[in-house]
């Protein structure tokens, strides 16, 4: 079975289990959130079987999420479709608690105990490759969800810089290489690009400050695409195609190793459609 065919059974699962009906974060149904964070996992290059682990992460519920989509009961059914290794993490990722394993104790967190009333007899302590791998996951997580009430950006960058630096001596994956230039990107930094940006969405009325507010936020934070966007199409506005051009490459090489829009007011695709017509000569119409 191919990797295509693979994803296709889990969703086809997750449908059966009404994972379209269930309401989740951002006015969005659960399997709305697990595609996602598949495909966010996929464009961070990693393994199949953690794609696959992505589409079925919170299945089981989780501490924060704790509608379960699937009963515990179930693990063989899941594992069936989804193969052993996934299974085991999206497993993991419900019955391990994150707070500890996020506050940098999964060094030593294969002796913490699981969450209560949430693990089968006997329990199967995780490995050091796997806890990392749940970080990772957990990264994925919260990069796909986390925004303001309307979608614009909200703060979870500086978090996911943090987290990276518990995967500094990880053997057994591979983190995406954004993370290393958010290593020295701080809240007071987050916040700051978000206000420029904001402010910078709000100025229609004055396209010098907007474009200086644009461009601060790109600056301060390397990794966002949005306002290399804004900044191509105001350059593309003046009359500028080779600045316009440059931006708009930034954008496409941010946003391709983010894997994620910061600003979720528009999804991945549409951000990344609006970077492919600024890329377009002025004159050349719709492909």
């Amino acid at each position: 079975m191919t990797a295509h065919e693979d994803t296709t059974a889990i969703v086809d699962l997750l449908r059966s289990h009404g994972a379209d009906e269930l309401p989740h974060a951002g006015g969005r149904t659960l399997l709305d959130h697990l595609l996602e964070t598949h495909a966010l996992v996929r464009r961070w290059r990693q393994p199949e079987w953690l794609q696959q682990a992505a589409l079925i992460h919170s299945v089981y519920g989780t501490d924060a999420y704790q509608r379960r989509l699937i009963p515990p009961s179930a693990r063989r059914e899941v594992a069936a479709v989804a193969g052993d290794r996934a299974e085991r993490l999206a497993y993991l990722f419900c019955v391990m608690p994150r707070g500890p394993l996020l506050a940098g104790t999964h060094r030593w967190a294969r002796g913490l105990p699981p969450r209560p009333g949430n693990t089968e007899k006997p329990f199967d302590p995780p490995t050091r490759d796997e806890l990392d791998t749940l970080v990772l996951l957990h990264m994925a997580n919260l990069a796909e969800q986390t925004r303001a009430p309307d979608g614009s950006p909200a703060r979870w960058l500086s978090r996911l810089g943090e987290l990276a630096e518990l995967l500094d001596d990880a053997e057994g994956l591979i983190p995406p290489p954004f993370l290393a230039r958010l290593a020295s990107f701080s809240s007071a930094d987050e916040s700051l690009a978000g206000r420029a940006y904001r402010e910078a969405v709000g100025r229609g009325d004055d396209p010098h400050a907007r474009a200086s507010r644009f461009a601060l936020a790109a600056s301060v934070c390397s990794v966002i695409a949005e306002p290399c966007v804004w900044l191509a199409y105001i350059s593309r506005a003046n009359g500028e195609p080779v600045v316009s051009r440059a931006w708009a490459a930034q954008a496409r090489y941010r946003l391709a190793e983010l894997g994620t829009a910061w600003d979720k007011r528009l999804g991945f695709q549409e951000w990344n459609a609006i970077i492919g017509a600024l890329e377009r000569p002025p004159d050349e119409g719709p492909s």
